[in-house]
């Protein structure tokens, strides 16, 4: 139990540290962007029968590669307002 504790402390550290200082924010949404693109990815290869069980309600369904497409742009979209938010605050400098 204590070990838990002490990664779900520095878990909660490093969050705060990301989303809390002003320069580390487009770090963070880079980084959250690229997850979300990820998740994308994955709806795209287990609807195109790549990846994952038959089993899944996703496995070569096509309506799940539309969504993913749609994922991974959203995803594009947020690391590309992180990467202009870099490039502006380093304008700022």
């Amino acid at each position: 139990r204590r070990a838990f504790e002490e990664i779900n402390w520095t878990m909660n550290s490093l969050i705060a540290a990301l989303l809390l200082k002003p320069k580390n924010l487009p770090i963070s949404i880079i980084l959250i962007g690229g997850i979300i693109t990820g998740f994308g990815l994955v709806f795209i290869a287990q609807s195109s029968s790549l990846l994952g069980p038959s089993s899944s309600f996703m496995y070569q369904n096509p309506d799940w590669t539309i969504y993913g497409s749609e994922v991974v742009i959203i995803g594009i979209a947020v690391c590309s307002i992180g990467l202009l938010m870099k490039y502006v605050m380093r304008l700022q400098i």
